[in-house]
């Protein structure tokens, strides 16, 4: 349904299942998705993405136009609330990760959820251990707003979750990207 240069963003099919329940038992990927233990996710946990494509915001499989493959999923969970404001949160499979795939889909991500969806404020949360999404949060334009202490449990010890986000006042809608923001 919807494109940018390398990617195709669409509903969630069922048959997608299979694909994002093999994505999360990747133990890196779930390290870095969920402050929950580290487990094998079952069959049951296929009933998720369905939920989610029905919940409110936007939920849509990632895929790959050169080869069709679905490589993730992304939502924007936009509850009900007279702020205007949405969080956002990616997934992507082990093989797709370092290859600028998570930057063009958040790039994407955050211009439609300004122009179309109508948002002020965009945020996002990930834990400090995951170096290269907080890069590349960054890279889209996400400022560290805050962080919650010693709030996950990863590789048996607490790590922060850092708490980032974007205002529409920090977006060029039309180019989407970030706009030059001055420090001062």
């Amino acid at each position: 349904m919807f494109e940018t240069e390398r990617l195709i963003l669409r509903a969630f099919r069922p048959s997608d299942a299979d694909v994002l329940l093999s994505q999360v038992n990747e133990l890196e990927t779930q390290a870095h998705i969920t402050p929950d233990p580290v487990v094998p996710r079952t069959q049951t946990w296929k009933e998720k993405p369905q939920a989610w494509a029905e919940g409110p915001g936007l939920f849509v499989i990632i895929e790959s136009k050169e080869t069709r493959e679905v490589m993730g999923s992304f939502s924007l969970i936009a509850p009900p609330s007279k702020n205007r404001e949405a969080t956002v949160a990616i997934t992507l499979g082990q093989k797709f990760v370092g290859k600028g795939h998570g930057t063009e889909v958040m790039k994407w991500g955050v211009t439609y959820g300004f122009k179309e969806l109508g948002f002020h404020r965009i945020q996002l949360f990930v834990n400090e251990t995951n170096e290269r999404a907080v890069a590349a949060y960054k890279k889209v334009g996400f400022i560290e707003e805050g962080r919650m202490r010693k709030s996950w449990w990863k590789g048996g010890r607490f790590v922060d979750t850092i708490v980032m986000g974007i205002l529409e006042d920090e977006w060029d809608i039309e180019r989407g990207e970030p706009l030059a923001v001055t420090k001062g």
